[in-house]
């Protein structure tokens, strides 16, 4: 019952009529006794107002309007599909919400508590919107305290208390999820003394947990990290080096960048005067101290000068490129000039890391990834086309489709749509797409999708005609939450 780790509350009529000595459970017995004779004679239970914090003052919050509600009670009953499918709805009636700046009705705070509990998608989403009352719900129940805590991780509502678990005698002993979750949330808020909490604890992990340690400085990451990095260079455990690599990868001014750079400079070269070519050699073998800047490849490259070679590109700083070939990412990869495997998968890195948006752009004509269509934030259409016709429709593209962020263009749908149609075993993989397509298709592809439809006999692809007729329906539900809320 729960009387192990805090005592019940106890009915006001019992305060008196009860010894002293009673014990929690007896307690926590003669109120629910109480409670429940008081409802069988028609008592109404009270209604407990919440003070808004002092430091926010009074909130006004407003309803949806009723036929956004009305939408999400379907949603939430589970009527519009299975919960994968109905996820992309879910997430686009909580924008819609925001975006009117309604909050959700009280009525169905616990079911969305619920929903975003088994569904950590939708949280990020549903914290703005569940008012001082959901926040106030999130406090009372364990499996809701992600509902009770800002993003950044600073406490609300009733939840005042200090977190012990950031004390590094505390810390150390948490279990390996538990220290990335509050290294993640402190260094969201204060990455400094995130990194000193690591420093303070780090030498007395096992090497798995110093590698995931390092790998969660990636929240806040810093020039002032570098220190730490590069100390974890010279770690004994090979995972935790691969994981300060990896993050080093993304301080384009830090030491290792400069010496990579360095290293690469000796096996450029740019020959012509009118059409300049570049020419990059792999590495002669390396020894000695140059070789901490270099991780095992993990057997992605049959030869080690290969894994050499990408990871001396995707250390050295994208601008160091630009500098010593005197043009930008465009032109270095929209030339005659077909860049070997390697680079591109140094450049690609690269970009990633250092988050730079032209080499995305750039790089996507020629390698494209989820990371670098969500850096780029969209992708041309014939680029789309081009990289969809090479897959031909042997193994399908739902993790390619599922970066593209939704909801798409007209002309991006358009592009998914033709390929669909050309799928050769689009039967067997449609029921992957289905939430993909939800979320993303335009509502101008509706027409093509219809018409599509009609020209499929459902005795011969059952599985395909079955999908797109709950495709149209879910748009059409995704159109009618707009409406709803305009």
């Amino acid at each position: 019952m729960g009387t192990e780790r805090r005592p019940p509350p106890a009915w006001a009529e019992l305060t008196a009529a009860l010894p002293s000595d009673t014990s929690p459970e007896r307690v926590a017995l003669f109120s629910a006794a109480l409670s429940g004779a008081q409802r069988r004679a028609g008592v109404r239970a009270l209604n407990v107002e919440v003070p808004p914090s002092a430091d926010q003052g009074p909130e006004v919050e407003s309803n949806p309007p009723h036929a956004a509600v009305q939408l999400l009670e379907l949603l939430l009953a589970g009527n519009l599909g299975k919960p994968a499918v109905a996820q992309p709805l879910l997430q686009h009636w909580f924008l819609q919400c925001a975006h009117s700046g309604a909050v959700v009705p009280h009525e169905l705070l616990v079911k969305v508590l619920d929903q975003a509990t088994d569904q950590p998608e939708l949280q990020p989403q549903v914290t703005s919107l569940l008012g001082q009352r959901g926040v106030w719900l999130g406090s009372q129940r364990e499996r809701w305290a992600w509902a009770a805590e800002r993003v950044d991780g600073t406490d609300v509502g009733l939840i005042t208390a200090p977190r012990g678990d950031e004390e590094p005698e505390t810390f150390a002993v948490l279990s390996a999820d538990e220290r990335d979750g509050v290294l993640r949330r402190l260094r969201a808020a204060d990455p400094a003394a995130g990194r000193r909490l690591v420093l303070a604890v780090l030498s007395g992990l096992d090497a798995a947990s110093r590698a995931r340690l390092v790998r969660a400085l990636a929240v806040g990451l810093g020039p002032d990290d570098e220190d730490l990095l590069e100390a974890a260079l010279d770690d004994r455990s090979k995972s935790v080096r691969n994981a300060a690599i990896a993050l080093l990868d993304g301080l384009a001014g830090s030491a290792r960048a400069a010496r990579l750079a360095g290293q690469l400079d000796g096996l450029t070269s740019q020959t012509g005067r009118l059409r300049p070519t570049l020419t990059v050699s792999f590495p002669a073998p390396i020894e000695g101290e140059q070789l901490r800047d270099l991780p095992s490849d993990g057997g992605r490259h049959s030869r080690i000068e290969a894994a050499w070679l990408v990871t001396m590109v995707a250390g050295a700083p994208l601008a160091w490129w630009e500098q010593r070939l005197a043009q930008g990412p465009e032109q270095i990869l929209g030339g005659r000039f077909e860049p070997p495997a390697e680079l591109l998968d140094g450049w690609t890195r690269a970009a990633v890391a250092e988050g730079n948006v032209a080499w995305a752009r750039a790089l996507l004509p020629h390698r494209i990834s989820r990371d670098l269509i969500c850096l780029s934030g969209d992708v041309p259409p014939a680029v789309l086309a081009e990289h969809l016709r090479d897959d031909g429709g042997a193994t399908g593209r739902s993790d390619l489709l599922a970066a593209l962020p939704p909801p798409w263009t007209s002309a991006i749908s358009t592009v998914v749509v033709r390929w669909l149609r050309r799928h050769r075993h689009l039967g067997a993989v449609i029921g992957s797409y289905e939430s993909i397509l939800v979320a993303g298709l335009n509502v101008d592809a509706v027409p093509a999708l219809e018409s599509w439809l009609a020209r499929i006999d459902k005795t011969k692809e059952p599985s395909v005609h079955r999908s797109l007729r709950h495709v149209i329906h879910l748009i059409s539900t995704r159109t009618s939450i707009t409406e709803a809320f305009s």
